[in-house]
């Protein structure tokens, strides 16, 4: 897949270069696919079956000489998840399709949604009660992308990826799963919750994956979102249009995030996962990657995250050392110098202060 910065180019300019690759495609072993014109965006988008990228440049460059910005390897039922059904848009020598459809735009709203089920609610109910509360929250969510028209990319263990083309239908979407989940928690006394980021983009970035910087922000403003709380990205605000967002503001469970904060957030990011397992990584070190006091750096958290900085960490070291417990790598000990605690029993301490059981004994119950 690749992308073309169509800024300077016409609808008619950019049927003729399709038209034009469409001839010569044989010859450089290219079989097209189908294509956006991204009017709005200014940016056409080609999905080629081809046996290496040098060949889609060498059939641009004889076709019509307008090489592509950038091209990624993708596979095209990840095209099919992301952007619609090949069979709706495919098209033929005798059939091209320009008029209502060269125009269709490519980029999407991206949902990253994680399900919060405490560990009391895995260990406390019976397994009948979980499989049945699991069961309906599945509902909840698909009955929501079905009157919000979401396509689900992928569902593993608890995390969730849906791409829509409408933005409003996106943020819709989100305020209709949190609410659900809500009542639900309510309903039941249970400590099940939602986390949300959404973010809005293109197709093809820098990234090597398809819609991959666009889903790695998503994921990474749900990861800070909290409780049942819903993260907004500046590009899908402004591409949704900010004032429309004001009853969620207003609700406190929406908040829109600013590209200058995004920015620290995926430096946060890139800075935890170098160092979030190394027992002498502290704020001190956050203090001194970011360059800012520690009164400026406890602000700036807790306007994101709605914790300290120092909590924060602790939270992603409890949150992997869970899942090294679940997937069983090594003894409790272990587990505790491997996520960056520097005392078992301190460690043990924060892990029951956040999940209400001991370590060893949730280790023991998993098995």
């Amino acid at each position: 897949m690749d992308i073309h910065d169509t800024t300077e180019a016409t609808v008619e300019d950019v049927a003729a270069d399709h038209q034009r690759d469409f001839a010569l495609q044989d010859d450089f072993n290219c079989k097209f696919i189908y294509f956006w014109h991204d009017i709005p965006n200014n940016t056409g988008f080609c999905v080629f079956e081809a046996p290496e990228k040098d060949c889609v440049i060498n059939l641009h460059n004889a076709s019509h000489g307008h090489t592509p910005n950038q091209i990624i390897e993708v596979e095209l039922g990840e095209v099919e998840s992301f952007l619609g059904k090949v069979a709706e848009i495919a098209w033929n020598k005798k059939n091209l399709p320009f008029e209502g459809y060269i125009s269709k735009t490519a980029h999407r709203a991206i949902m990253s949604l994680e399900i919060n089920n405490s560990i009391f609610l895995k260990l406390q109910i019976n397994k009948d009660k979980f499989a049945q509360t699991e069961n309906l929250q599945k509902k909840f969510i698909n009955d929501s992308l079905l009157k919000f028209e979401g396509n689900k990319v992928s569902w593993e263990n608890g995390n969730v990826l849906i791409s829509f083309l409408s933005e409003e239908n996106a943020i819709n979407c989100a305020a209709d799963i949190q609410h659900k989940f809500s009542d639900l928690a309510s309903e039941e006394n249970s400590k099940t919750s939602v986390s949300i980021g959404l973010n809005f983009g293109a197709p093809v970035t820098k990234s090597d994956d398809i819609f991959g910087d666009v889903i790695s922000l998503a994921k990474k403003l749900g990861y800070i979102a909290g409780e049942n709380k819903i993260l907004i990205s500046s590009s899908l605000a402004k591409a949704y249009n900010a004032f429309k967002l004001k009853t969620g503001l207003k609700n406190g469970f929406i908040k829109v995030v600013s590209s200058r904060n995004e920015q620290f957030i995926n430096k946060l990011f890139d800075t935890l996962e170098k160092n979030w397992n190394l027992e002498d990584f502290t704020i001190d070190s956050l203090v001194k990657q970011f360059g800012l006091s520690r009164a400026q750096l406890y602000r700036r958290f807790l306007d994101l995250t709605g914790r300290s900085p120092n909590n924060f960490i602790r939270e992603v070291r409890l949150k992997n050392a869970l899942k090294m417990i679940e997937e069983q790598k090594g003894s409790i000990s272990e587990v505790a110098y491997g996520s960056g605690f520097n005392n078992p029993s301190y460690f043990s301490r924060c892990f029951f202060n956040k999940y209400g059981i001991q370590p060893s004994e949730y280790a023991h119950k998993i098995v």
